[in-house]
């Protein structure tokens, strides 16, 4: 994986994903930032380091807002998903675009 080893944090601090004074461990940092990063999140978020060290983004306290999200985006995309089969059947049976 590139993202691996001190040149794998090394890549995402340049890319802003962390600062430079980010305190993970070099061997897990590259692969973990780029997972939480792929996944919408902030590596930050569930870091356990001294923010007064790293100067990293606040820790997340609570999940709660998350699962709201996600709940918000499975009903967006449920009604995405029924106008996108109602546009597909109205093509289908010659109904104008």
């Amino acid at each position: 994986m590139m993202f691996e080893g001190r040149i794998g944090k090394e890549i995402m601090i340049e890319q802003g994903y962390v600062p430079p004074t980010c305190t993970m461990n070099d061997r897990v940092a590259g692969p973990t930032i780029h997972a939480e990063v792929s996944a919408g999140r902030s590596p930050c978020w569930g870091c356990n380091a001294d923010r007064a060290v790293c100067k990293g983004q606040a820790k997340r306290e609570s999940d709660a807002n998350w699962t709201d999200r996600l709940k918000l985006l499975k009903r967006q995309a449920a009604v995405q998903r029924a106008a996108l089969e109602q546009y597909t059947a109205a093509k289908a049976a010659g109904g104008e675009e």
